[in-house]
């Protein structure tokens, strides 16, 4: 007597069902997927800008001595300030004499996690000259350093230029020199409390933020999306 053997296997409405499960879980997951590597993301662009900002800082000083001692742009002229202290030390691809040049659509393209602009201007030939490296991160110095006024060392980074969102914290972030000739995070002299405060409201100290956790963009960080 011949037994046929029958196979069992999935009807189709399990298989919609298995799908449907499947697509539920990807919903959830990949978001945080997603907002986890653009956290390491910006974290290692962050990193390799601070990097960066130093060396060239340290090189330039170690050719044109003290930055406290450097005439300053206001009195030799813009290009003159840029030739000798900034330019020969990085890898430039485009001076922002114009927003536009650079791909922004405003004079004042950044904004704070509250949503208030930035106040310095994007581009002002008696302030400052924003450029961008080979590597797409613009760099905003103040053609008057080596002012003793604090405001004159703020250096603004954006590590994706003019890619949005342009917010403090996200993409744009602020250093300043120090009293030890070494550039670093504005508020990396405050509290984590001052801090993590700061970070939430204007934006500026949060690149203070990530490195006093290590160089990591933790859960008590305000990430704005």
């Amino acid at each position: 007597m011949i037994h046929t053997i029958y196979k069992k296997g999935f009807t189709m409405a399990e298989v919609l069902i298995t799908i449907g499960i499947l697509g539920v879980v990807a919903a959830m997951t990949f978001p945080a997927l997603i907002e986890g590597y653009k956290k390491k993301e910006t974290v290692a662009k962050l990193q390799k800008a601070y990097t960066i900002l130093n060396q060239a800082f340290y090189r330039s000083q170690a050719d044109n001595g003290d930055y406290r001692d450097w005439l300053r742009g206001v009195d030799i002229g813009l290009e003159k300030f840029y030739d000798i202290y900034w330019y020969p030390y990085f890898q430039i691809t485009i001076v922002c004499d114009t927003y536009k040049k650079c791909g922004y659509k405003e004079q004042r393209p950044w904004k704070r996690p509250d949503s208030a602009k930035v106040q310095p201007v994007f581009t002002d030939a008696n302030f400052r000259v924003p450029f961008i490296t080979s590597d797409n991160i613009l760099y905003s110095i103040s053609i008057a350093y080596g002012n003793a006024d604090n405001a004159s060392n703020l250096i603004f980074v954006d590590i994706n230029a003019s890619r949005l969102p342009n917010l403090l914290g996200n993409d744009v972030f602020v250093f300043v020199t120090t009293e030890n000739n070494v550039i670093m995070p504005l508020g990396y002299d405050k509290t984590q409390t001052e801090v993590l405060s700061d970070c939430k409201t204007t934006g500026e100290f949060c690149a203070a933020k990530i490195m006093q956790n290590g160089w990591q963009i933790k859960q008590d960080y305000p990430w704005h999306r």
